[in-house]
């Protein structure tokens, strides 16, 4: 239902875990934020930009680094193992 039942780290989450530059680079993220609603506004940012001159704030390759990321982290999840993620320009 849009929000994180369960939470398992090794540190409590926190705004304070975030530096000024991380604060920055996620839009303004909270530790108390509904679940769903960075991908909400990162949405719209992309769409604002497109709007306003036609391109998306980053490219397709760069998006593609995100894709592979988190690729390789259900690869590691689903085999138990270490997974190495592919270099860039390079897909999983």
């Amino acid at each position: 239902n849009g929000v994180v039942s369960f939470w398992k780290g090794t540190n409590e989450l926190s705004d304070d875990l975030l530096t000024e530059e991380d604060r920055a680079l996620s839009d303004g993220w909270s530790a108390d934020e509904r679940f769903g609603e960075p991908h909400r506004r990162q949405f719209r940012r992309i769409i604002q930009q497109m709007q306003a001159n036609g391109n998306p704030p980053f490219s397709g390759r760069e998006a593609r680094k995100a894709v592979d990321l988190i690729l390789t982290i259900y690869e590691s999840a689903r085999t138990g193992t270490r997974v190495s993620v592919p270099r860039q320009g390079k897909s999983a």
